[in-house]
């Protein structure tokens, strides 16, 4: 049995939301996982038990022709609170530099990126 794109996302997006323990059988025994984690891999994966799955078109391409509505993520409220609360009006982070200016001067230290304490090559020694 087959369904169309729209009624595949229909049908099986409202499991993403079931936590239920599911354990599935792998070469070597078997594996716990949950129902939400095997519909995310049937939506996404292009094999999914030892079965390969027609390629599915991507969701935002079924939100832009219209066939399906948009999806609402369960975290939206909490995510738009943590850019609140990350970023000010003027899009300021809480120290008062936009993120690309953090980003520009710790690359120009070298502080991120590990070569002050020669990580790079894996000598400590280079001091």
């Amino acid at each position: 049995m087959t369904f169309d794109p729209p009624d595949v996302y229909k049908t099986l997006e409202p499991l993403l939301a079931d936590y239920r323990k599911l354990k599935r059988r792998v070469r070597t025994g078997y594996t716990l996982t949950h129902i939400d984690q095997f519909i995310d891999e049937l939506l996404t994966k292009d094999r999914v038990c030892a079965t390969s799955l027609w390629k599915l078109p991507a969701r935002q391409q079924l939100e832009d022709l219209d066939l399906l509505e948009e999806r609402i993520s369960p975290l939206g409220k909490e995510i738009d609170e943590i850019d609140a609360d990350g970023e000010g009006e003027d899009g300021r982070g809480p120290d008062g530099r936009r993120g690309s200016e953090e980003q520009e001067e710790e690359s120009e230290h070298g502080q991120r990126n590990g070569h002050e304490r020669g990580e790079i090559d894996g000598s400590e020694e280079d001091r």
